[in-house]
């Protein structure tokens, strides 16, 4: 064997192993930002989780806050609670159920959104990690088809 054909096998063979060593560490960053990217996800879909906990919280006491005040109006006025004070009270607190309804509607879209997305970016990362593998067997095939038939007999 010539030094020449030394040294395309040797140039071969490191040119097949950085090809692999980039492939993997190429499919590895991609994962590991995925998985990142998931995480973050779940962790803003929990925290809007906790704000809208917050958000009923802070409209059901202002509805007790409204009616009390409605009460407090009516019994200064000297009006007595039955018929449409009543229904107005009732409708005071119709309007803070609905706002709260709608708080926890709107919340859950966006917190399904929030782990859909997730799960999308995690199901990548196993995509990657999947093709990954083909890939880096696939560069070290091409390498050794390179070398063998550089080395097989001409005729």
């Amino acid at each position: 064997m010539t030094g020449m054909e030394k040294f395309f096998i040797a140039a071969t063979t490191a040119s097949t192993a950085l090809n692999i060593a980039g492939k993997q560490k190429e499919n590895q960053a991609s994962v590991k930002a995925l998985r990142n990217e998931a995480n973050l996800l779940d962790s803003e879909s929990a925290q809007l989780e906790q704000s809208n906990k917050y958000e009923q919280d802070k409209l059901r006491a202002e509805k007790k806050l409204s009616i009390g005040r409605a009460k407090n109006a009516f019994a200064k006025s000297g009006v007595k609670m039955e018929g449409s004070p009543l229904e107005i009270l009732a409708d005071i607190g119709t309007s803070y159920e609905m706002d709260i309804n709608a708080l926890k509607y709107n919340t859950k879209v966006d917190t399904d959104r929030l782990r859909n997305e997730s799960r999308y970016r995690l199901d990548s990362a196993k995509k990657i990690r999947r093709t990954g593998f083909f890939e880096t067997v696939g560069a070290g095939l091409q390498g050794a088809t390179q070398i063998a038939s550089f080395l097989a007999p001409r005729g």
